[in-house]
């Protein structure tokens, strides 16, 4: 008997509840795509497949919703209809009566946990691809709207834009011509610092890895200096190329169930997803390069540099590494000798000579210095006579020969943090300088590193309490509207979904605290949403066995 009645249950909560959920969804996954429609960043097709796209990710906050709506629905017309009168006097409990709901409560967590943890983030990729897929779109849209687009440190304005082919073999994403350009160049405290007008420009849009960058190029364009106070007038203008996009890259957000396991077992080795590594190799590079320099120094007394082209060298003899310069060893002056393609050229004598590391050095490249020598005193070699010529004020870009590169990206990230964070103060070259910015680029990696640990455990804590939320509904609404039989059923719903909305913000809220930091605050945030409504089921479910 109670199977038949189980059967009735469950086929007036499922027809009730895929229409709801359907409704639902439509109207969700519609209001998402609002604000790229309003941006224009989406076209007729590429509307649809956002809306289609959408759905999926609407489901795991549609499903609780229309859970608790269809069992506030069907229950309170059972409960009306005494039909729950009609059971308990044959003698089923409550506790049987609500077996079916219960049920499908399990039925709805195992979907919305398989949702949330392999379905969604898949889908979240997609829409973010969908997009950002194509900066010229961006583009096109402000020039529509009438509007600068901010690129960087550049913001750039155009009357009209027309899309051109780009060269073959040039290796361009796209390439626009712009009408009516006005261009403004600010600096890293957003002043400006150059503007540019023209009549018409070329915009070329190319990538590097999964950077997008941009490359203005003007014609017979009008520039203004603001600090010199200059206006000219030249046929070609070519501001510097700016980063328009860094990349599609997949956080905890867009990671499925095993792929955040896999993130938080390896993050240690997981130096290229953070920005902030790159100060920490910059700085291994400095600590080593000045210790391979100074072993130089200290077990020959001189040195070779030489130059990118491999055209000039640069012996340094009778030096020692002292702070951010060489010294002389125990002389009064050491000695620097120029040779251009392996006949020297110059000679120079000095007290000093301060080193200048290359900060644009690229990961595993050969560490590189500029030399800038003090008072020099030189002289021609290339002449029978003794005669005195000029040296550079500064040598850029000199490699330091027998000092190869190195690849830090096998070190851990706590290693890494870990030496850039205790430099100690015998280290070659400027330790004091080293030691505090190593702090600084420590603290920095070690911080973002713990960011990313508590942004994915903020998502596990999140899709476990988001699919709890699902069964708690349907529960919640079956036993508000057979105990509050009495009232309007979407008065009773009102009574459900007030706490679920809160559930919701109380989980968002939490999450963004244990993103911040505040981890134990934020957990018991996340967690107070789920109790609420727990608490809520458990009240009115004992009044409801009072009666």
């Amino acid at each position: 008997m109670p199977f038949i009645l189980y059967r009735h249950f469950l086929a007036e909560l499922l027809k009730v509840f895929l229409l709801t959920t359907t409704v639902i969804v439509v109207v969700i996954a519609f209001g998402s795509a609002i604000k790229p429609l309003a941006e224009n960043l989406l076209g007729p097709g590429g509307t649809a497949k956002y809306i289609a796209l959408a759905t999926v990710p609407m489901l795991q906050f549609a499903i609780p919703f229309a859970g608790g709506f269809a069992a506030t629905l069907v229950f309170h017309r059972f409960a009306t209809d005494n039909e729950i009168v009609a059971m308990a006097c044959c003698g089923l409990s409550y506790r049987r009566i609500l077996m079916p709901v219960a049920g499908l409560g399990v039925v709805l967590l195992i979907i919305v946990f398989w949702l949330v943890n392999f379905a969604v983030p898949h889908f979240w990729s997609l829409l973010k691809q969908v997009i950002t897929k194509d900066a010229t779109a961006v583009f096109a849209a402000a020039v529509e709207r009438g509007e600068a687009l901010p690129v960087g440190r550049l913001a750039v304005y155009a009357d009209d834009l027309l899309n051109v082919e780009p060269p073959a073999g040039s290796g361009l994403e796209k390439r626009m011509i712009l009408y009516g350009v006005a261009a403004i160049e600010s600096d890293d405290e957003s002043r400006p610092m150059t503007e540019f007008t023209a009549e018409t420009a070329t915009v070329d849009l190319y990538r590097r890895g999964r950077q997008t960058w941009m490359k203005l190029a003007m014609t017979n364009a009008t520039v203004f200096r603001a600090s010199e106070g200059t206006v000219a007038i030249v046929p070609h203008a070519v501001p510097d190329a700016v980063l328009v996009d860094r990349g599609f890259v997949r956080g905890p957000k867009f990671l499925s169930l095993p792929e955040l396991f896999k993130l938080r077992r390896t993050i240690d080795q997981r130096g290229d997803e953070f920005d902030e590594r790159a100060p920490v190799e910059l700085l291994l590079a400095k600590i080593d390069g000045w210790a391979c320099l100074s072993r130089q120094l200290a077990s020959g007394g001189r040195a070779v540099f030489v130059d990118e082209a491999n055209r000039r060298e640069y012996l340094v003899e009778g030096g020692i590494v002292r702070e951010s310069g060489i010294a002389p060893r125990g002389e009064e002056t050491l000695q620097i000798t120029e040779y251009e393609r392996g006949v020297a050229s110059r000679r120079a004598r000095t007290r000093r000579i301060e080193m200048y590391f290359d900060d644009a050095l690229a990961p595993g490249s050969a560490p590189r210095f500029d030399l800038a020598v003090d008072t020099p005193q030189a002289e021609d070699l290339r002449s029978q006579e003794v005669v005195r010529a000029r040296w550079p004020q500064r040598v850029v870009g000199l490699e330091v020969r027998a000092c190869p590169g190195r690849d830090w990206s096998s070190l851990g990230n706590e290693d890494a943090a870990s030496i850039v964070g205790e430099i100690p103060e015998e280290t070659p070259g400027p330790a004091a300088d080293l030691a505090k910015q190593g702090r600084t680029a420590a603290a920095g990696l070690r911080s973002a590193v713990q960011s990313l640990e508590n942004d994915i455990l903020s998502q596990l804590t999140q899709r476990f309490l988001q699919a709890v939320s699902a069964p708690l509904l349907l529960l919640l609404g079956a036993i508000l509207a057979t105990w509050r039989r009495q009232s309007l059923p979407l008065a009773i719903y009102v009574l459900s979904f007030v706490p679920a909305v809160g559930n919701i913000l109380l989980l968002a809220s939490g999450q963004q605290l244990v993103r911040n930091g505040s981890v134990a605050f934020g957990m018991s945030m996340m967690l107070a949403g789920t109790l609420m409504l727990l608490l809520i089921a458990l009240f009115g479910y004992q009044r409801l066995a009072r009666n």
